[in-house]
């Protein structure tokens, strides 16, 4: 049998064997358990504080890609220095990662948070363009391919009528690769230090991800990414799940390369 024959029968046979339910007991995916750390949750704690929901989520993601510094060493604290430095206004996690890593300010746009006290500029040595990335097409495709890559996520939901909110992302459920049911996540707003899990379906009329439970009526409607510290790499770095151990099997067998275009993010608050 020719290599890529057998690469595609391969597939195609752990493809049946996972929906057979024979090898779907592992069906989360969560980040940390693939590159180490753990999830972070940093909380809202003043009313002056009560748009910055981008700013908590960016924290938690700086935390726990190795980020942080002597002082601000967890995501509470790094988000506290933001609270301190910046109006309270919305804006987006790349506008808080440029400035925390290599000192950038935001766009000087009405109604986005500025920058009032110097700070920031914590990793200047850092290539900030290559550590970021964001999409704002199928999110939950995304966040799959950014966790693969090792990357922090940050999502971007909203409501038709214009309501806007920053999530954490720190895994995610589904059935078979590309068949999402949930998301794990992290929330500045919930009053709790918790990891929360919600449900998620794909509104073809619209091509977005639905978000349920708590967040019914919301949508993933742009995802960011940060990678880790390149002078700070993981602890743990573990095999590829099965997931994508298919999913690269199915690229060889089929000989195809994917690419994706990464568009301007909408706001989040």
């Amino acid at each position: 049998m020719k290599p890529r024959k057998f690469l595609l029968f391969l597939a195609i046979f752990l493809l049946a064997l996972a929906s057979s339910g024979i090898a779907k007991a592992d069906n989360t995916y969560l980040v940390y358990d693939q590159w180490g750390g753990t999830w972070s949750d940093a909380n809202k704690t003043t009313s002056s504080e009560s748009n910055m929901c981008w700013a908590a989520a960016a924290s938690n993601i700086l935390a726990w890609a190795g980020y942080g510094t002597a002082n601000l060493n967890t995501a509470q604290k790094i988000f506290q220095y933001f609270a301190a430095d910046w109006t309270n206004a919305g804006s987006l996690p790349l506008y808080a990662w440029s400035w925390f890593l290599d000192g950038t300010l935001p766009p000087n746009w009405s109604g986005w948070s500025q920058v009032t006290t110097a700070g920031g500029d914590f990793w200047p040595k850092d290539n900030f363009s290559s550590l970021y990335n964001q999409s704002t097409g199928n999110g939950m495709a995304a966040v799959a391919s950014f966790f693969n890559s090792g990357d922090g996520v940050v999502l971007c939901i909203y409501t038709p009528s214009g309501g806007a909110h920053a999530l954490t992302c720190w895994g995610y459920n589904y059935t078979l690769p590309g068949l999402y049911t949930g998301i794990w996540v992290t929330d500045s707003d919930d009053g709790v230090t918790a990891l929360q899990e919600y449900p998620v379906s794909w509104d073809s009329i619209n091509d977005v991800w639905d978000l349920g439970g708590a967040y019914a009526g919301w949508y993933i409607g742009g995802v960011e990414a940060l990678g880790r510290n390149p002078e700070d790499p993981p602890e743990v770095s573990l095999p590829p799940s099965l997931l994508f151990f298919i999913t690269g099997l199915l690229a060889l067998a089929l000989g195809r390369r994917r690419g994706r275009d990464y568009p301007g993010a909408p706001q989040g608050q």
